[in-house]
């Protein structure tokens, strides 16, 4: 299986639409138990508390994200109610409450609509490894118009980077388990003046593959580049730069038929010798491919201009 290779390339402008950030409002005094924490979200293209949203969403912070282990929008599943997600070589399919479309051509459109930032995604294979660094995962639940670029069925997935701030920093995590996995993650923050800032973020990613034929695995690299201009206060200019590679197998299959040797065996592999199918059992009979690969480049590069309108 040969991967393609998706170039996406958008430029973004919203005038008159506050900045995309999530915050927290102040504690709540000691004698009100009853207070709940706020969470402001940007789904509406407007800052607005996420209990007061009229939508049907589900919001998960970057400290969640980190905490569930959510490196790809395969572990998203695990966190969000109604999100079932799989994948066929790199494209990422996607289904939110039971609608989605099996896209697995490279030119085919998801019926759940990915953004980033903002800016719409437009190939289910340009998703990959982008759940990195990321200030919060906006989930929207339900048909959607045309708020984010384009229809969507199912729902729409909002990623929501993080952005460059005022103060010098970093971060960096080593993760390690079964199947020899090792994944990296790290980001810096450059504050060159007080009002320009850089933020460089990375993600690799190596694990075997889980089924025996060794498909199922995980070969990939990410990285990201974030410029933010504050020109004043009611006007700021963010570009964003971004770069992932999917390599490896990718996904595999189970043959579940009596030509399987071992039908009780749900890890062993279609691509094994010995689950290969009799030339003479199929008219025309195939032999799956053994040797298959994936080799997918997305680049991406947005601009995304807020000013703050004051009556």
């Amino acid at each position: 299986m040969k991967g393609t290779v998706t170039v996406r390339s958008i430029v973004a402008a919203l005038v008159g639409v506050g900045s995309v950030h999530a915050q927290e409002a102040p504690a709540p005094a000691a004698d009100d138990d009853s207070a709940l924490m706020e969470v402001i979200v940007t789904a509406n293209r407007r800052e607005e508390s996420v209990q007061k949203s009229s939508l049907a969403l589900d919001v998960v912070s970057g400290e969640q994200l980190r905490a569930g282990g959510v490196s790809s929008p395969l572990q998203l599943q695990n966190l969000v109610p109604g999100l079932t997600m799989s994948t066929s070589g790199a494209t990422v399919v996607t289904y939110l409450r039971g609608v989605g479309s099996l896209s697995t051509d490279a030119n085919a459109e998801s019926a759940i609509a990915y953004n980033i930032n903002g800016v719409y995604i437009a190939r289910p294979n340009g998703i990959g490894p982008i759940f990195y660094d990321l200030e919060r995962t906006e989930v929207v639940k339900g048909p959607q118009g045309t708020l984010y670029g384009r229809n969507a069925t199912g729902g729409a997935i909002n990623l929501i980077t993080k952005r460059p701030g005022t103060e010098f920093g970093g971060d960096a995590s080593l993760d390690l388990g079964d199947f020899q996995y090792r994944r990296f993650q790290g980001a810096v923050n450059l504050p060159l003046s007080s009002t320009f800032a850089l933020r460089a973020a990375g993600q690799i990613t190596r694990r075997d593959g889980y089924l025996s034929d060794g498909y199922n695995d995980d070969d990939s690299a990410a990285g990201r580049l974030s410029a933010l201009w504050n020109a004043s206060d009611d006007l700021s200019l963010l570009v964003v730069g971004e770069y992932s590679h999917i390599g490896g197998r990718g996904g595999g299959v189970v043959m579940r038929s009596d030509l399987r040797p071992e039908p009780s065996d749900e890890w062993h592999g279609a691509a094994e010798p010995d689950s290969q199918p009799p030339s003479a059992a199929i008219p025309g009979g195939t032999v799956l491919q053994r040797d298959g690969n994936t080799d997918v480049d997305v680049k991406a590069d947005s601009a995304e201009l807020n000013r703050l309108l004051v009556d």
